[in-house]
């Protein structure tokens, strides 16, 4: 009944912080209530599928709509067995059209505690590329037409070529004096 208690919770900080945003959820209280106490059933019929899978020999699950509501449909083998919620209608007619193939044993679905992972994983994945994303946006953007300096070197090998004959130059051939040295042109005076 996670879902519900999150849908109330936030019903209450609604009434609580704001008025306008409390006559909103007065009005869409009933549907959401709707939607997540049946994506809560939902989730307890495909547990209840898994269960029974897991139970039997070479047990395996295969999801089929019937009208518009999901179907369990449990497996033995290649025998159905059981569907979860129970609608009223043969195995047979359920299984008649469908592709046999995508039959998934209980083994392959992820546990609660591997769903949580993944769900972190996703969400600090996402807050890193949007942190990623304004820090790119902050970088000033270099125009090559207004700036041609600005262009970075293509080939991140060639930064830096020549720097170590700079260093070997002495004051005649054109480089810098070293410290207590006189640069050229600036010879003193006898």
């Amino acid at each position: 009944m996670g879902v519900v208690k999150l849908v109330m919770t936030g019903v209450k900080q609604g009434v609580r912080y704001s008025p306008a945003i409390a006559v909103a959820v007065k009005e869409a209280r009933g549907p959401l209530t709707e939607f997540a106490k049946g994506r809560v059933e939902a989730s307890r019929q495909r547990r209840l599928a898994l269960a029974k899978a897991t139970s039997l020999e070479d047990g395996s699950v295969l999801s089929v709509v019937h009208g518009e509501q999901p179907v369990w449909v449990v497996f033995s083998g290649d025998q159905p067995v059981a569907q979860h919620p129970d609608t009223g209608v043969s195995l047979d007619v359920l299984v008649q059209r469908v592709d046999l193939s995508k039959r998934r044993r209980p083994e392959d679905f992820p546990t609660t505690r591997e769903r949580a992972s993944a769900a972190r994983h996703r969400a600090t994945d996402t807050v890193l590329h949007r942190r990623h994303a304004s820090v790119l946006e902050t970088v000033p953007k270099k125009n090559p037409e207004k700036d041609p300096e600005s262009v970075a070197d293509a080939d991140p090998e060639l930064v830096g070529e020549g720097v170590g004959e700079l260093d070997e130059l002495g004051p005649a051939d054109g480089g810098a004096a070293e410290a207590g040295q006189a640069e050229r042109g600036d010879q003193p005076r006898p």
